[in-house]
């Protein structure tokens, strides 16, 4: 697969975030399917973000960091999602993004998974 096809921020998110405290026994396509709507939070594309979190908890995946079991107010994981922007996935989005861009979309992704 050509690497601009790979998915962006939920490609760079799971690169950020293996091995962090709470995600080592997480499997790569449940921290992307997750990444997949922070992306969409991050497009602002909430309806289809808060559409593929009801899928994933009807197929029992996981929705959030903190079932995950990660801490999003850990030191590790914050710095993780803040170093997500350099990934070479997101040199490929068409509009240009920042951290703090993509924190709001996973603090965003994280309140939606508590509604779903």
């Amino acid at each position: 697969m050509r690497e601009e096809f790979n998915s962006a921020l939920a490609h760079s998110l799971y690169y950020s975030l293996e091995g962090k405290p709470g995600m080592e026994d997480c499997l790569h396509g449940d921290v992307v399917a997750w990444g997949a709507a922070a992306q969409l939070a991050l497009d602002g594309q909430m309806d289809k973000a808060r559409s593929l979190l009801q899928l994933l908890r009807a197929i029992g995946t996981r929705c959030s960091l903190k079932e995950m079991g990660a801490d999003l107010n850990s030191p590790a994981i914050l710095s993780a999602i803040r170093e997500s922007e350099h990934k070479p996935d997101m040199s490929f989005l068409p509009y240009p993004i920042s951290a703090d861009m993509i924190l709001d979309a996973v603090l965003l992704v994280e309140r939606m998974a508590e509604e779903v």
